[in-house]
């Protein structure tokens, strides 16, 4: 059987499709072999998949027609064998491995679709020129390959990208540097490409749209680096904050302990007077006074507060900090913690989050008259929730920093969690939910 140039032409698409796929699946996954043992696997299954798809395409044929019951036998195959690859290979749950291969088939049949509806619209609908123009014209199909299989790239690297830093939150940025300005490029370039080969004669029509072409080339990287540095200073300017706080913390836990060891001097300096005043007055048995000496010496423990001691070390230093604060501003503070938070235990970032609420109740409360001073904060789990509350009296509508709480929202969002603000009854609540499964 001689192979003709699109024959070819299909035969490298398959080619690379199978390193395309299976190379965005190894990058996703934790691999739980050595990097040896894992590229060998690569290479070898790339190449499998391209047998797959060759045997397939060929299978009673002799030549490369396409015909729909391939497409359906190709997908199937694809799908099993990389399922069966990523559980070989790969650790991770097994619902996402059978997932994503189908997600990277379906973004793959959709970036070919976007790139072959601008070409259909112009030349059935909009000039009504036979589809098989289409169909046998190899510059159409190469056109085609080339700009879906870009489209391919960039959302899988997007993905690749996400998979790493275990962040699978997609946001504005990511939809629009990754899908909607590729999407609007190939519908562009497409459309002029179409409108060329309909109108070949026409030399001042080629003339603009090759200038169109190259002008909106230069347009989209533009976007997308202008798009990507955004992403990047947001995240940027979100670490200064977060590390500014976390010094903040540092700073205000050495002065705490500082006084904290001052005050236990104190106290143990009093203790010693009050115990041999006690017992001086017991010899002589006044015990009136010594009954006096013990409930002053009672009423002076009662007013020291007592450190939060969990097993989540971070979590004590925001927290008996924020007690220091409250009750310098003389502020009743009032603290439950049912839950330690120690699967956040090494995460600095949910713990600045709650010092953050605290500092805004405390900024707010310490304006406003000694009987409203009052605030309290609850950390409970339920059904693997762990759920944060911090409420503080208000006498009128609380407002807070909008960049603040975008901030707040976002690191909630970035540990697949939430943070929702409200007024109730007369207190301002702030409430953060946290999955605790998918940390």
């Amino acid at each position: 059987m001689i192979l003709t140039a699109e024959d070819l032409l299909d035969l490298f698409t398959d080619l690379f499709e199978g390193f395309l796929f299976v190379g965005t699946l190894t990058l996703i996954f934790e691999p739980k072999y050595s990097k040896k043992t894992t590229t060998i696997a690569y290479i070898s299954f790339s190449f499998l998949i391209f047998l797959i798809l060759v045997l397939t395409t060929f299978h009673q044929n002799d030549t490369m027609e396409i015909k729909p019951y391939k497409f359906a036998v190709d997908y199937i195959l694809y799908t099993l064998s990389f399922f069966f690859y990523c559980i070989t290979f790969f650790k991770d749950n097994i619902l996402i491995m059978l997932i994503m291969p189908l997600s990277l088939l379906v973004i793959n049949g959709c970036s070919a679709l976007i790139a072959l509806i601008p070409i259909y619209f112009i030349f059935v609908v909009i000039y009504q020129q036979p589809i098989m123009l289409i169909e046998t014209n190899g510059m159409f199909k190469l056109v085609i390959i080339l700009l879906s299989h870009f489209l391919d790239l960039l959302i899988f690297y997007a993905l690749v990208k996400k998979a790493a830093k275990k962040k699978y939150i997609i946001n504005c940025t990511d939809v629009i540097s990754f899908i909607i300005i590729p999407i609007m490029f190939i519908v562009l370039i497409t459309s002029c490409i179409s409108v060329i080969t309909i109108k070949d004669n026409d030399v001042e029509l080629l003339s603009i749209i090759l200038i169109i072409i190259l002008i909106t080339i230069a347009i989209a990287i533009i976007y997308s680096v202008m798009f990507s540095r955004i992403s990047k200073d947001n995240q940027l300017r979100t670490e200064y904050l977060l590390t500014k706080q976390k010094m903040n913390l540092y700073e205000e836990s050495v002065i705490k302990s500082g006084k904290q060891i001052e005050k236990m001097s104190k106290i143990k300096h009093d203790m010693k007077n009050y115990l041999l005043s006690i017992g001086s007055l017991i010899s002589n048995k006044n015990y009136a006074e010594a009954q006096k000496l013990c409930t002053e010496m009672s009423e002076n423990l009662q007013s020291v507060s007592v450190p939060i001691n969990t097993k989540n070390i971070l979590l004590n230093a925001i927290i008996n900090i924020e007690l220091d604060k409250a009750e310098g501003e003389n502020i009743k503070f009032e603290v439950r913690i049912s839950d330690c938070l120690s699967e956040f235990s090494g995460n600095s970032e949910i713990i600045s989050v709650i010092g953050k609420i605290c500092d805004n109740a405390i900024a707010y409360l310490k304006t406003q008259p000694r009987e409203y001073r009052i605030m309290s904060l609850e950390i409970l789990n339920t059904n693997d929730t762990v759920i944060i509350v911090c409420k503080n009296k208000i006498t009128k509508t609380m407002t807070e920093n909008n960049i603040d709480k975008k901030i707040l929202i976002d690191i909630c969002k970035k540990y697949n969690g939430n943070i929702l603000y409200k007024e109730d009854n007369g207190y301002y609540i702030v409430k953060i939910l946290l999955n605790k499964i998918n940390n």
